[in-house]
């Protein structure tokens, strides 16, 4: 016990700590800039979003994160049923007019007073969590396609269910890389896998077309847009994405300057949410935008040497899938940008106007660093001492 109690008290990855400050720091200045014109037109105050991002998204979201540093994470995998539960609940209350709240096209939002927030950012958290907890147990008999995939699948699949009705896409993608990359770490089979994509394919294929029936084809627009955008240059549905390069190609290699963008003054759509990396990139330039996005390649870097040297397999998959959530939301995100993905209207992590997922991000990078106490210990104690480690900690 006494090993135990020299883990805990080793060193967190105080790489992962730099990198996490600099990327909230740094979007923070970027969103004050970005929000001032808005906050001016909307409130005829520049301090508007900035003072309301820092009360309750920016502080909290710290808070969270240094909280969860410290609680030991084999506390919230004791609790994954009631976590997974209680987010399929919030994605149900979504869904019932009076309760769930339309932003953009999709019902996801649910308003508690004057903060709204949206269920399917915790999901991600919760679906990571239950995932994790879930392959652990299985262990060998993932690789079954009866007791591991199916499983798996339905889990998912009435997770999917869920966000297509209201319909977000874009988190329903970044579930599906972030499930794949967990079910993939955990021993799943490739053949498996690749039946998986395949029948993935087909039912989002029948989706677009009831899309296409009931709504107007919102979503099948968006893709006709990403696959074919000469078709709709000149067209409004064109609009956000012509804006968004527009800014991201006037910023060339060296940027306007911090506080000097133009597609910020109302040619921009969502300039403080989904479009904001656009405003950074015209700012900023290329080479200090590539910087910027390179502060969160280094993270997810060193979150995967935390994975590596997991000190138990929960806490592996756990890492990667914030790993994978984190990355392939920045791609999404950045891409829409830039005409490399669909516009799906997901934010840029820890930077993007918003409380939900900056809070619920803020604790899985949180957790990410408490299991990187115990990867740095047994590094330093060395192979005799990381064995005996692994044999308390899993006895805890």
């Amino acid at each position: 016990m006494n090993l135990l109690k020299k883990l805990e008290k080793h060193n967190i990855n105080y790489t992962l700590l730099a990198l996490f400050i600099a990327i909230i720091f740094i979007g923070f200045v970027m969103l004050f800039s970005s929000s001032i014109i808005i906050a001016v037109k909307k409130f005829d105050d520049k301090y508007y979003f900035i003072r309301h991002q820092l009360i309750f998204a920016i502080i909290p979201s710290i808070i969270l994160f240094f909280s969860f540093t410290f609680i030991n994470y084999k506390i919230i995998k004791k609790y994954y049923l009631v976590i997974f539960g209680v987010s399929l609940l919030l994605l149900i209350l979504v869904l019932i007019p009076g309760i769930g709240q339309a932003h953009g096209g999709a019902r996801s939002w649910i308003g508690i007073g004057p903060i709204p927030f949206q269920p399917a950012e915790i999901m991600k958290f919760s679906l990571i969590v239950f995932l994790a907890v879930v392959f652990e147990k299985l262990g060998k008999e993932i690789k079954d396609f009866k007791q591991g995939f199916v499983p798996y699948v339905v889990v998912f699949c009435f997770v999917a269910i869920l966000l297509l009705l209201q319909p977000d896409l874009g988190t329903l993608s970044i579930l599906y890389v972030v499930s794949l990359a967990i079910y993939f770490t955990a021993g799943g089979r490739k053949r498996h896998i690749l039946l998986w994509v395949l029948a993935s394919i087909l039912c989002l294929m029948l989706f677009l077309k009831i899309d296409q029936s009931f709504s107007g084809g919102i979503r099948t627009t968006r893709i006709n847009l990403f696959l074919h955008p000469e078709q709709y240059s000149k067209r409004a549905e064109g609009y956000h994405v012509n804006q968004a390069m527009i800014a991201v190609g006037t910023g060339g290699p060296f940027g306007r300057g911090i506080g000097n963008s133009v597609q910020k003054f109302s040619y921009l759509p969502e300039v403080i949410a989904d479009s904001i990396f656009a405003v950074i990139a015209e700012e900023l330039g290329f080479f200090l935008s590539v910087g910027f996005l390179s502060l969160y390649f280094f993270f997810l870097w060193n979150a995967l040497t935390v994975a590596k040297n997991a000190p138990d397999n929960f806490s592996k998959y756990f890492t990667v899938g914030v790993v994978a959530w984190i990355g392939f939301q920045v791609f999404v995100n950045v891409g829409a940008m830039i005409r490399l993905f669909p516009l799906t209207g997901v934010p840029l992590p820890l930077v993007s106007y918003g409380g939900t997922s900056m809070w619920v991000m803020s604790i899985a990078c949180g957790m990410v660093l408490n299991i990187s106490r115990y990867c740095s210990s047994e590094e330093k104690l060395g192979s005799n001492v990381n064995r005996k480690s692994r044999v308390l900690i899993n006895k805890e």
